[in-house]
């Protein structure tokens, strides 16, 4: 930061990077499930494989994989055992901020 004192106000000394959204695609096993997620994909969110054994009256999911879209929204929707940890999204171009 360097100080401008013409203007009286502080100026970056070098540029910033864009901020990118924040999107939070935990998910949380219930029981009778099993899963494994796959991460860091450059053209898509995570993808988790999620299989749901009969649980009380519930009927048993064959394996399939679910994926995490930017908006923290899980396609196909999520079968019983599993679900979404917090679904935050947070995007750095809205009105409202978030500031340290």
């Amino acid at each position: 930061m360097k100080c401008n004192f013409d203007e009286n106000i502080w100026r970056p000394t070098r540029t910033f990077e864009s901020c990118q959204s924040y999107v939070d695609c935990n998910l949380t096993l219930g029981p009778g499930g099993s899963m494994k997620c796959f991460t860091n994909y450059m053209e898509h969110g995570p993808v988790c494989e999620v299989e749901c054994k009969r649980y009380e009256d519930k009927l048993p999911v064959r394996k399939r994989s679910y994926e995490c879209n930017e908006k923290g929204s899980w396609s196909p929707e999520l079968p019983f055992c599993v679900s979404p940890s917090s679904a935050l999204y947070v995007d750095p171009t809205s009105d409202e901020s978030l500031s340290i």
